[in-house]
């Protein structure tokens, strides 16, 4: 077998842990690293043994050739040029349509032409497996109406977001199944205590 393809984890959520999961049983790859914040690093630590784990690539004792990143979709706009202009391709589950799709597309292909790498974008579900999936079924029956129904299941892109306001502990997105051709979103939030809450509990 040729050179094994190095690769590091960044963001190790629950797209990331599967993620450097696969890595770890795909014969042709080796998972140099995991990149996530400080305080996750003991528990990735106990979840993938001897894997080293930092909270930047450039402090893994490799440099992969790839970085595959399980990070929220706005966050992938800000690091992933920076590998790619690094020398490191990267791989995205990037999960936006339009505007936002056209111009991470633009980004990512400047940056990657200067660092003479490559990007694979939006290789998650939607833009991804589902769309290749509904492109093969418009070409098969090119004059029909294509519907696609999501859920029932959890919207990881909008769990993401929605935990990321100020004064929430917890969130989950859940995708149901609507009308053909839509779906409804229900979102569960748990609340930060209020310090004075927490105050007028201890009195």
């Amino acid at each position: 077998m040729s050179e094994k393809i190095q690769a590091a984890v960044m963001g190790c959520g629950h797209i990331g842990a599967h993620a450097a999961n696969a890595v770890l049983l795909a014969p042709d790859m080796e998972l140099v690293g995991v990149v996530d914040l400080c305080e996750t690093l003991p528990e990735i630590e106990r979840r993938f043994p001897g894997v080293p784990a930092a909270e930047r690539i450039e402090d893994l004792p490799k440099k992969p050739a790839v970085a595959i990143l399980g990070l929220p979709t706005r966050a992938v706009e800000r690091i992933a040029p920076c590998l790619l202009a690094e020398g490191i391709n990267t791989v995205d589950c990037f999960d936006m349509h339009g505007d936002p799709f056209l111009h991470l597309r633009q980004t990512l292909d400047s940056a990657a032409r200067a660092g003479g790498t490559t990007a694979v974008m939006c290789s998650g579900v939607d833009p991804g497996v589902s769309t290749m999936v509904r492109a093969l079924f418009e070409i098969w029956a090119p004059t029909g109406l294509t519907h696609v129904t999501y859920g029932p299941g959890m919207s990881m892109g909008h769990t993401v977001a929605a935990k990321s306001y100020p004064g929430v502990r917890d969130a989950l997105s859940i995708t149901r199944p609507g009308d053909p051709g839509f779906h409804k979103r229900e979102v569960y939030l748990e609340q930060l205590p209020r310090m004075a809450d927490l105050l007028e509990a201890h009195v």
